[in-house]
């Protein structure tokens, strides 16, 4: 887990994976969790304009409606909890939606790289609903 940001300089090239550095501690922890930043002067500014941009983010996570998501649509607890014990810091995760695939040719596709592919079905009214849960 990172426990603190150092910007050296405010060129976008240091500080235009700030949002991703915020939003990988929130997922990864669970809960609000303090991330200290420090930087030069207008370092604040910036830290505002990405806060901003995470907008949108923060309000779906703080209505709640990733708990929807796993309550609504069927998912299943055992699967939810694999996946979370698999996505560890340092690695990360894909997830499609796809319909009439053939999933061996899908796993051909990850050949030679080190993914895993995980998959589960869902009925087509949990399809729907959580088509209904990403649209908004």
């Amino acid at each position: 887990m990172t426990e603190r940001v150092l910007l050296t300089h405010l060129h976008s090239d240091h500080f235009t994976d700030l949002g991703d550095v915020i939003t990988t501690q929130w997922i990864t922890t669970f809960e609000p969790t303090p991330l200290p930043l420090y930087g030069p002067g207008r370092t604040q500014e910036v830290v505002d304009g990405v806060l901003a941009s995470l907008g949108p983010d923060i309000e779906y996570r703080l209505d709640g409606k990733y708990d929807r998501f796993q309550s609504d649509v069927g998912i299943d607890d055992d699967f939810i909890n694999s996946v979370r014990n698999e996505v560890t810091p340092g690695t990360s995760a894909l997830f499609l939606m796809t319909s009439d695939v053939v999933t061996d040719k899908v796993k051909g596709a990850f050949e030679g790289s080190h993914a895993e592919l995980l998959h589960t079905n869902l009925s087509n009214e949990q399809e729907a609903k959580l088509r209904e849960v990403f649209s908004g």
